[in-house]
């Protein structure tokens, strides 16, 4: 996470949704649904890491994100069908090894 410039809240969100999308293959109506939820928490999430950047300090910033990440799921996985569900689960589970990776965890 260090040096690197964090991409937009709107364009994380944006992306996040259309893997979504093409992943868990949502309705235009789920889609509608969940562009506001992963926006909110992508906003939440920028805030989370700029106060750590500012503060010297990112000893916290995994536990936060794993309660915004859990918060999130609760919001989406009721919009999902019983057979995207699942798929959801590694969807989220794919982002986090990503996540991990590159922070070289």
């Amino acid at each position: 996470m260090g040096g690197g410039q964090m991409p937009e809240p709107k364009e994380m969100a944006d992306r996040e949704v259309q893997r979504l999308k093409k992943e868990l293959i949502l309705t235009d109506d789920q889609t509608a649904k969940i562009t506001p939820i992963s926006l909110k928490y992508a906003e939440q999430m920028k805030t989370i890491i700029a106060d750590a950047r500012e503060e010297g300090d990112f000893s916290g910033v995994r536990a936060k994100m794993e309660v915004l990440q859990k918060a999130k799921s609760a919001e989406v996985v009721p919009l999902l069908t019983d057979e995207q569900k699942p798929k959801y689960e590694a969807f989220k589970k794919k982002m986090l090894e990503r996540a991990q990776g590159m922070r070289g965890n």
